[in-house]
């Protein structure tokens, strides 16, 4: 046999990396039993290396003594024993659980292999952790003579899979009972589903639940508004038991069982002579009606006690769990089921009501969907257009429309549809003898608790005559339109003739002026300078020089006048350069500076009476300026646009109201703003005044362009 030194000698082993191969390396093998590692057996050293190697929780007992080795996954497993554990008997280590593990061994190291499945083994879990399982293999290792020389143990945790398993087993249970749980309530549904009276849904609701659970007697009662009566709405009795009257006293009314009812919780009673909480009233209300197993499930709806639902037997009975479930949603569903049969008593009744009422009021009335599908109409609407119910539930109503106005009906209908709007349309609606009349239609959403529209209720009202009457009005106020704008054009063609015919005039009345006035004043300026020429006297000739001046100041107001009413820029190069021109002379007579634009008229000739018209405007809007406003500076602008011409003329005077200026009668002001603004508009024209007291004026004018 070999047992000579390591096949590298020298080498550090074992050669694996890990807390349990640094152990070995440390440990003082000489002092033990075993020897120096270099006096151990192939057979071991081979074992060791391959369970070091091993992810999974391997140890090996070796030798009679059953000597403990084992890998980093096994001694973290077993926690802080693994330091101890090492080299010592598995006996010693383990001593607590040596029963549950030493018959295993003992197999082994016989020869054979052992399998274990799902084993629980308290000594490879620490003190406090959960319960876990294991499978665990029990295998012979064989030495250089082969005989058994140690057992190898592997072991893998399977808490993972038992878990799942047991998990497994519980679902299929709950499944189970599940099913059976719902297959009664569907039973129940269906039995329930076709009532509409609410004394036959309890009845019928009380009479199922009985008979699957093989109860003696079920109760459904009812709390009083002021919570002091429990009273039985309605009950189930088997064959041969005693049914309940109003004289005997029931356990339910009882305080026990009352309180803990009323505070919302189950009374579960599986043995009545065994329950010692009871009163002797309850005792004895249990003894008169045979009861000797109990449930009360309470009904609590928006923290109120509201109902109970009793199941009795007449012997002693083990609820179980999936009972006391099915017992609590048979309650919740019968009292949804009472509570929804009630409700829809009181629609219909609340129906019959708002059908009687809606059958007094003349309009047609109608109840839709909200998809616009028409469920109800009143009795008007059958009679006024002759439809029968068939024809007009749903879409009926697009029959009787008249088909000119159905389309803009339509799209009015899906606009409201989309919107959730309130619905409105004129229409005409045939009449059951042929005669289409005008009616106004309204409808109104009805909308549930997340804002979403459920219904729509709407009226038709006859507006017949109403229409008729609106419709002589509107052509009456049409006529009469037309008759203003025939008379407001036959205006704007008077004032533009008046304006042509005003400034022929003041040409005419400036050459005149020029022409002869003019030529007399420069007659009698040569004649006053020829005679102060001539005389002798100082005097005199201080009289003459006084005419002369004065004759020149007439005569410089006389070109004034001219110029004001014929500005002869204006007729020779067009508006820009009559503007140009008076502005300067403008500004040089009042002493005020002006900034002047103007702009796409160098070569460009507007139609005369478009240029006079402006032109008189600018210099109306100026003469206002130098009269009346008080002005530091002035600006003034006219631009051709496009089409359009546009002007202003602004200052930073003292401002005035323009609203009230425009009505004070008698005043010139208002005269001349009242001039400017017809100009404007006889050209087709807007004309607007901006000022306010103390902030200036603006004039602002656009006059469109042929």
């Amino acid at each position: 046999m070999d047992t000579g030194k390591p096949r590298n000698e020298g080498a550090l082993w074992p050669c694996a990396q890990g807390e349990m191969a640094q152990r070995l390396r440390q440990h003082d093998w000489a002092a033990t039993a075993l020897g120096a590692i270099g006096q151990w057996p192939v057979s071991l050293r081979t074992v060791i290396d391959l369970m070091l190697c091993d992810t999974g929780m391997v140890a090996l007992a070796w030798g009679k003594q059953a000597r403990l080795f084992c890998n980093d996954a096994f001694g973290h497993r077993i926690g802080p024993r693994s330091v101890q554990a090492l080299g010592r008997c598995v006996f010693e280590t383990f001593a607590s659980a040596r029963e549950v593990f030493e018959p295993h061994l003992l197999a082994a190291q016989s020869g054979q292999t052992v399998q274990l499945h799902d084993q629980v083994f308290p000594f490879l879990s620490p003190d406090a952790s959960p319960q876990a399982w294991f499978d665990v293999t029990w295998l012979p290792v064989h030495g250089e003579e082969g005989e058994v020389a140690g057992v190898l143990v592997r072991v893998t945790e399977s808490t993972a899979r038992v878990h799942a398993e047991q998990r497994r087993l519980e679902m299929e249970a709950i499944l189970h009972r599940s099913e059976l749980r719902q297959s009664f309530l569907l039973r129940l549904s269906d039995k329930l589903r076709p009532l509409s009276d609410p004394l036959a849904v309890l009845a019928e609701a009380l009479r199922v639940l009985g008979k699957h659970l093989g109860a003696m007697r079920v109760l459904y009662s009812e709390v009083s508004p002021d919570s002091t009566d429990l009273t039985v709405q309605s009950s189930y009795t088997a064959p041969g038991a005693c049914a309940v009257t109003e004289s005997l006293q029931l356990p339910e009314s009882g305080p026990s069982f009352v309180d803990a009812l009323a505070a919302g919780r189950e009374v579960v009673v599986d043995d009545i002579a065994l329950a010692a909480d009871l009163s002797s009233g309850e005792r004895h209300a249990c003894a008169a009606l045979g009861i000797a197993a109990l449930v009360g499930m309470p009904l609590v709806k928006q923290g109120r006690f509201v109902a109970t639902l009793s199941v009795h037997h007449a012997k002693p009975h083990a609820w179980t769990p999936n009972e006391l479930a099915m017992i609590e949603e048979a309650a919740e569903r019968t009292w949804a089921a009472v509570e929804h049969a009630r409700a829809q008593a009181a629609l219909r009744e609340s129906e019959a009501r708002i059908r009687a009422i809606a059958n007094l009021v003349p309009d047609l009335l109608w109840r839709s969907d909200a998809q616009g599908e028409v469920q109800w109409y009143s009795e008007r609407w059958f009679e006024y257009t002759g439809q029968d119910l068939l024809a007009a539930l749903g879409q009926g109503w697009r029959d009787v429309v008249h088909p000119q106005d159905l389309p803009q009906t339509s799209q009015n209908w899906r606009e409201a549809s989309l919107t959730g709007n309130p619905y409105v349309s004129e229409h005409r609606l045939r009449r059951h003898d042929g005669e289409y009349r005008w009616f106004l239609t309204r409808a109104e959403p009805s909308r549930d608790q997340g804002g979403s529209v459920t219904l729509w209720f709407g009226s038709a009202t006859d507006i017949h005559e109403q229409r008729a009457a609106r419709d002589v009005l509107d052509r009456r106020v049409k006529e009469r339109t037309r008759e203003l704008e025939r008379a407001s054009e036959l205006r704007r063609q008077l004032l533009a003739h008046v304006e042509t015919l005003q400034d022929e005039e003041r040409r005419r009345i400036a050459r005149e002026l020029h022409d002869s006035l003019g030529q007399f004043l420069s007659a009698m300026l040569l004649s006053v300078a020829s005679v102060q020429r001539q005389l002798k006297d100082g005097a005199a000739a201080q009289q003459f020089i006084k005419l002369q001046r004065l004759l020149e100041q007439v005569d410089h107001e006389l070109d004034r006048i001219v110029f004001t009413l014929r500005p002869t820029a204006l007729e020779d190069e067009g508006l820009g350069e009559a503007v140009k021109s008076y502005v300067s002379t403008w500004s040089e007579l009042c002493d005020r500076p002006v900034d002047l634009l103007v702009a796409g008229l160098d070569e460009r000739r507007l139609p005369l009476h478009v240029e006079a018209a402006v032109f008189r405007v600018i210099q109306e809007a100026l003469n206002n300026v130098a009269k009346h406003a008080g002005a530091r500076s002035v600006s003034v602008s006219v631009e051709c646009l496009g089409r359009q011409l546009v002007a202003s003329v602004e200052d930073d005077g003292i401002g005035f109201d323009p609203e009230q200026a425009e009505h004070l009668e008698g005043s010139q002001p208002s005269w001349g703003l009242l001039g400017m603004r017809e100009r404007v508009e006889a050209l087709g024209g807007t004309f607007a005044i901006e000022s306010r007291v103390g902030q200036g004026t603006a004039i602002l004018l656009r006059v469109p362009l042929p």
